[in-house]
């Protein structure tokens, strides 16, 4: 079994929301950018979020959300809280619906309406 890759976390030290992914897919580690599968809705949200829509230079989609205080980082969220330390018990948490081509169960306005949720902690 091959050693899981992600990259490092999208994020400023002033990030109010931080959105952890699973481990990125081919196409992410191919591109080495977040999200980068041309039918995964990540984009198409943070674009009706916060203007970082798939259609701009992927450093601009990036600036638009570290602007906003959002943080991106996909990983093994077992390990994620113990890097948090004393915060991580401090901390809300929110499952969100996955915007991956392979959950494609729950329509693209629903998900965009649940993810809007994190608009209230900016």
């Amino acid at each position: 079994m091959g050693q899981a890759r992600s990259f490092p976390p999208l994020a400023r030290g002033d990030a109010r929301v931080l959105i952890l992914g699973s481990m990125p897919g081919v196409a992410s580690l191919h591109a080495r950018q977040y999200y980068a599968h041309r039918q995964n809705q990540f984009w198409w949200i943070m674009g009706r979020l916060f203007g970082a829509e798939r259609d701009l230079p992927y450093a601009q989609r990036v600036e638009r959300l570290l602007e906003r205080r959002v943080a991106v980082w996909d990983v093994l969220i077992r390990r994620v809280r113990a890097q948090l330390g004393p915060r991580g018990t401090t901390l809300r948490y929110a499952r969100l619906p996955s915007t991956s081509p392979a959950h494609a169960g729950v329509p693209r306005a629903a998900k965009l309406r649940a993810w809007r949720r994190i608009q209230e902690h900016l």
